[in-house]
């Protein structure tokens, strides 16, 4: 091979070994930002989304959490503790006042 020969080898290699590294450079560059992940809490009620840090919809004002749990005390069933009647065994679970009405 001739001087000549190897010198535009040797040109050609770098020319190609530097348009690889900027083709990626650009490559990063023009790469769209990360997407921030926003946790959201949707309302059963209305569908409007609120931050994870809400407890009540910030549209409608719903609950966004269930409420706690409480047994009840004839079969044991657990249950929502705003429920007046379980669901297990129709008793009820807060304890029920009667009044009567009186006759005009």
């Amino acid at each position: 091979m001739s001087k000549h020969n190897v010198g535009e080898a040797f040109s050609a290699g770098i020319g190609l070994a530097l348009g690889l590294t900027m083709a990626q450079c650009m490559s990063q560059a023009i790469k769209p930002p990360e997407r921030i992940i926003k946790q959201v809490i949707v309302c059963l009620r209305c569908g409007n989304k609120n931050p994870v840090e809400n407890k009540f919809c910030g549209q409608c004002g719903q609950s966004l959490y269930p409420p706690p749990l409480t047994q009840c005390s004839k079969c044991g069933a657990t249950v929502p503790s705003n429920m007046n009647f379980c669901g297990n065994c129709g008793s009820p679970l807060k304890e029920v006042k009667k009044t009567r009405k009186k006759r005009s």
